[in-house]
Formats: C-alpha cells, structure tokens, sequence
C-alpha cells in the first residue's frame, strides 16, 4: 500500500539501540540523535512484549478474507481491520485490500517454483497462504545539513517513519509455533485423558519422570525437538482417573514455566533474534493448470478451498468478560496426535490424525490412511521423523517415489489425494 519506502539513514547511532534501557534526563544533558532512538526504542519494546506475552497474537477485529470473481480471475478480498502478529506489533490495515490469484501465479519467481514442483505435469495441487506483515516505511523527506558538493540523495532525508503492511501470498505458512503448541498441549492431554488405566501411575510423586516424557513428546510433535528423539520418549503415559486431575494441573505449571519459552515468537531475553511480524490469514488450496503461453492459473473460486481453520484469533478482554464469553470460546481441538516407537503395537495409524511422530532404534514402517470414509482430497497431515533411522511410508510418495523412504530427521507434511496415496512435501529436513 502506500506510502513509499526508503533505504536512506542519514545518520546512524554507533550501536543498535538497547530496548532494555530507557535515557536517564538529567538538567544540562545534551541529547542526541542516539538518545531519542533509545527513548523510543524502550517504549517501543515494551508495548510489544505486553502484547505478545501476555495477550498472543492472531486477528483482532475485521480483516475478513473472501473469494471473488473479476474479469482478470479469481482474487481474494481482505477487508479492513487489524491484528497483532507473533512479534507483539500491532497492525492496522486501514481499507479493503484485494490480490489477484493469477497475477501471482505469473510473477517469473513463482512461475519458476511451480515449474520445479509440477516436473513436467500440467496440472498441479497447489497449498498458498495468505499472510499479513507489519513494515514501516520512512516518509516526509526534509532538508539536512552536511557537507558542501553532495549528491543530490544526501540533501533530504525522512522525517517520520509511518507504520504500514504488506498482505501476500507465500508458499510457506508463518511460523506461529505458540498457537501449534497449545493445540498439540490441548490434544495430549485429550488423549492421556482418554487413554486413563487403574494400573497407570496414581501417585503425584512419581510424576516427574511421565511430566518429562510428556514434554519431549510435545517438543517433538511440534518438530522443535533439539536433536534425534529418545524413541523410550514416545512411549504412552499413562495415569489412573483419579491421578489425572493432579497431573494435568502439574502440566499447566510445566506449560508456563517449561513449555512456553520454547515456542513465545521472542522472549524477553532473546534480543538478537529477527521479529515475527507476519501473521496466517487463511490458506488456498486448489489445482492449477498450466496452459499454453505457459502460464500457469487458478480455477474459478468454485473451485478454491479457503481454509481458516488454523488462523490464529484473538477476543478482546471486554469479551472475554462479559456474559457471552462462555459462547465465544473456540471449539474443543480437532488435534490428534499419534506416536510411534519400536514397541507400538501396530504400525497403521488410524483417521484422523493431526501430527504423527516417529522414532525408531530400527527401521520402521508405517501404513498410512487412505479409503476412509471420513477422508476427503486436500486432508492434511504432520509427520516429525526424529531419528536418523530408515523411515517408509506406505500410500505416501514424494514426486515419482513411492512409497516414501527417508533416513533423515525432519518434518514433513502429507496431503491426500482423494483416493489411495499422500503426496510427501519437505518442511525442514536435516542436512548432511
């Protein structure tokens, strides 16, 4: 939108400016450039730290994303609205904004991608998503001084820097590794639940090592596991009906004290690591063709999924405390979880599943869904490989190899085809 970006700084500070420290006025001080953005830069932190620890990010009002027709082909409308991303900063999309499906399709960059990923095929299942980014921009140029005989680039520069946006189509969904988490949290406690036994653990005092195990199968099934998976870890937990309340209190402290340092998008100690500030707005599934020109294009939006079902929302706090906020709490997870070891009785998981972890101390094979009748075209699902060991997929193949055989640590994710096989799509692998 907008307003017109620069690269240009005039003057630079001799460091970065420190958001945990704020100026110290003193009667006589001189201030400087540096002083200023060191103000600001305080302020600036700590607004976002507020919303992003203790409020979490996700779609505050408007930005209601729909499906037109136009003359050029299908385009996507997000009205006007705002949200805070992952990062805490706030973002104001102040108008309806609409996207031309095609004429990203034809972008020489993203024509390149689909190229590579159709390998010679005319027709391609296609997964785009639709994300929201803070930027900034620096406007309002103004005379400077300096030296004598500069270039014409160094007698003005911007006086103000304006927030702004970018709405975009991806590949690649934003990272919102808070929001998975307490999907995953909410599911494993669902199935722990489901799965109680009288001859599990009864006794709050030999919690400990079941809370530890409980944590490393959350950390993996969120693929943020550290290094290869202990496949003991993924062995089930299980606790008596009368042990269970007990045990998932312990979890709530475990969530907040262990878990959520893990996956907050920056904590307050982690000043060196690159801002978050893209948010998920929906994702669109649909298969493109490829004609003649060799243009690829999206079909009419008949034709088109819009799935929101993993966009992050956010109720205001006069929401949450008023009467109707029982009725405006999200749905019980859809999330399931499934895990497999050497020891798992079988190797088929069954329909649905979420997210699927495996580690094996030896090769292992695992039969996948298909044929259900719960199943339709476009299912998707996450499978975290955590051991460097042979992993094969049965009614899942990557490209032309089929069944689907990987050696090495990562995080995969499986789309279905409708009828008999998953397509196998690399989120992050381990190199060697």
């Amino acid at each position: 939108m907008g307003c017109a970006c620069t690269t240009f700084s005039p003057i630079l500070g001799a460091a970065q400016a420190d958001p945990t420290r704020h100026v110290n006025f003193v009667t006589g001080m001189v201030l400087g450039v540096d002083d200023y953005a060191q103000e600001f830069a305080y302020h600036a932190d700590r607004a976002k730290r507020i919303v992003r620890e203790f409020l979490g990010y996700g779609t505050v009002s408007g930005l209601a994303v729909s499906l037109e027709d136009n003359a050029d082909g299908p385009r996507v409308r997000v009205a006007a609205g705002s949200a805070a991303a992952p990062s805490g900063q706030l973002i104001c999309v102040g108008r309806d904004q609409c996207g031309e499906i095609d004429a990203w399709l034809k972008r020489p960059e993203v024509k390149a991608e689909l190229d590579a990923r159709a390998d010679g095929a005319n027709t391609l299942d296609l997964s785009i998503y639709l994300t929201l980014c803070y930027t900034d921009c620096a406007v309002d140029a103004v005379p400077i001084p300096g030296e004598p005989c500069r270039s014409p680039d160094n007698l003005m520069a911007p006086s103000r820097v304006a927030d702004d946006y970018v709405l975009a189509f991806a590949f690649d969904a934003p990272r919102q590794t808070e929001v998975e988490a307490l999907g995953v949290l909410d599911a494993w406690l669902a199935a722990a639940e489901a799965a109680v036994d009288a001859g599990g653990e009864n006794s709050p005092a030999n919690f400990g090592p079941l809370l530890a195990r409980a944590k490393a199968q959350i950390i993996a099934a969120l693929g943020i596991a550290p290094g290869p998976v202990d496949p003991g870890d993924l062995a089930p937990v299980v606790l008596t009906a009368a042990a269970f309340p007990a045990f998932a209190l312990a979890m709530r402290k475990a969530w907040i004290t262990v878990l959520r340092p893990l996956v907050l998008a920056q904590s307050c100690g982690s000043l060196d690591l690159p801002a978050n500030d893209c948010l998920l707005l929906g994702e669109l599934r649909f298969e493109a063709t490829r004609g003649i020109i060799p243009d690829w294009a999206a079909p009419l939006i008949a034709d088109i999924i819009l799935d929101e079902d993993n966009r992050p929302f956010m109720l205001s706090t006069m929401a949450t405390q008023s009467p109707l906020a029982p009725r405006l709490a999200p749905p019980a997870t859809s999330e399931t979880l499934a895990f497999y070891n050497d020891a798992s009785p079988d190797f088929k998981p069954k329909w649905p599943v979420s997210v699927i972890v495996a580690a094996g101390a030896a090769d292992m094979t695992l039969v996948m869904p298909v044929g259900d009748a719960s199943q339709a075209k476009g299912d998707t699902l996450t499978l975290q490989h955590t051991t460097a060991t042979k992993l094969t997929l049965t009614n899942a193949k990557s490209k032309d190899a089929d069944p689907f055989v990987s050696t090495k640590r990562g995080s995969y994710r499986l789309v279905y085809n409708g009828t008999d096989s998953w397509a196998v799509i690399v989120v992050a692998e381990e190199q060697v």
